[in-house]
């Protein structure tokens, strides 16, 4: 089975070219690695490695450059990378491909492990005052809006279930290493998860497009660690102001985005979101009220705002970005991987 892997990249060209280095090391290896850089500095290395197909993208914007690859791919099953991972299973394509064997299986990731400090997200979700470990965590969790979710199932914000040992789930999450069978890609993506992210007002990426596949067939996990991805370099990290903004704001898209899958009432989402947004906003507030820093000011502000967003800036692309011509940039930026073709 023939197959091609893209990665997005922006100003990291050392991590990239490691990453790269690793994949055409692996058995098998791919028809193609497509490097997709939005970087402020051109990558010529890249450009003159073998077996790797160099894309400038106009736009630093993940779900954007992600499609831009896929546009210049060709084989059957495409796998997406993140720049900021390090493969550390060499067979990791074969346990990829091997689910693939399964013709109702549509999209396949691998189990990754985060290397780091706390991350910014557990920061965010304060952690100690909602601790799923004790009788009390659990019961508060259930009361602002986070039930027991089953192993591999989905959920509204943007929640899910931990996965099952090689098994299916019904959305995927983490720093890539996520696989699709050619045919669904064009599916999985939209003119407003670009417009999003262009905006830099989302995150979740990885499980908005998984949550489309579930329309066409099953998803599958394989438990075999493969992916060490560093938490502490995340793109999506400016400030906690702007992060905690984009993180709520997100969950909202996400449980829009699950419940038209599940062909279910969109309406319980806007309202399962502002019971658990209310919470949140009121926790934040209480750790600030205890902990009065500046960083728990920023992160209590975001909130706010996110939740100000989610009416007065809804889910249209024609609204978030009226002045971009999606197609349009694609194929100007298209133009750069042809014309390096032509100078080879």
């Amino acid at each position: 089975m023939r197959f091609e892997v893209i990665i997005t990249t922006y100003n990291r060209p050392v991590s990239v070219a490691s990453l790269v280095n690793r994949i055409l090391c692996c058995e098998p290896t791919p028809m193609s690695v497509i490097v997709v850089d939005s970087s402020d500095i051109e990558n010529t290395k890249l450009q003159e490695t073998e077996n790797v197909k160099y894309i400038r993208s106009s736009h630093k914007n993940q779900p954007y450059q992600r499609y831009l690859g896929f546009m210049a791919s060709h084989e059957e099953i495409v796998c997406f990378f993140d720049d900021d991972i390090t493969i550390t299973n060499p067979s990791i394509f074969e346990i990829i491909l091997n689910r693939y064997s399964d013709n109702s299986i549509v999209g396949c990731n691998v189990k990754f492990i985060n290397e780091g400090k706390i991350t910014v997200q557990k920061k965010l979700n304060n952690g100690k005052y909602l601790n799923s470990k004790s009788k009390i965590g659990k019961f508060m969790l259930l009361l602002t809006g986070v039930p027991p979710i089953e192993e591999g199932k989905a959920w509204l914000a943007g929640m899910r279930g931990e996965d099952v040992s090689n098994s299916f789930t019904e959305t995927f999450a983490g720093p890539g290493g996520l696989s699709f069978r050619r045919h669904i890609v064009p599916s999985l993506f939209d003119y407003t998860l670009f417009a999003l992210f262009e905006n830099k007002m989302a995150m979740g990426e990885d499980k908005f497009i998984s949550l489309g596949a579930l329309q066409f067939g099953k998803l599958a996990h394989s438990n075999e660690t493969c992916i060490v991805h560093s938490e502490n370099s995340s793109n999506y990290y400016q400030d906690y102001r702007s992060f905690a903004r984009k993180e709520l704001y997100s969950r909202l898209w996400l449980s829009v985005k699950y419940l038209k899958v599940k062909g279910r009432w969109i309406g319980w989402g806007y309202i399962h979101y502002y019971w658990f947004a209310c919470w949140r906003l009121f926790i934040s507030a209480l750790h600030f009220f205890l902990q009065p820093k500046k960083a728990n000011f920023q992160i209590f502000y975001g909130k706010c705002l996110a939740v100000i967003d989610t009416v007065h800036k809804p889910f249209k692309a024609k609204y978030l970005c009226p002045s971009i011509n999606w197609d349009s940039e694609f194929a100007k930026d298209l133009e750069s991987l042809n014309t390096e073709c032509k100078d080879r």
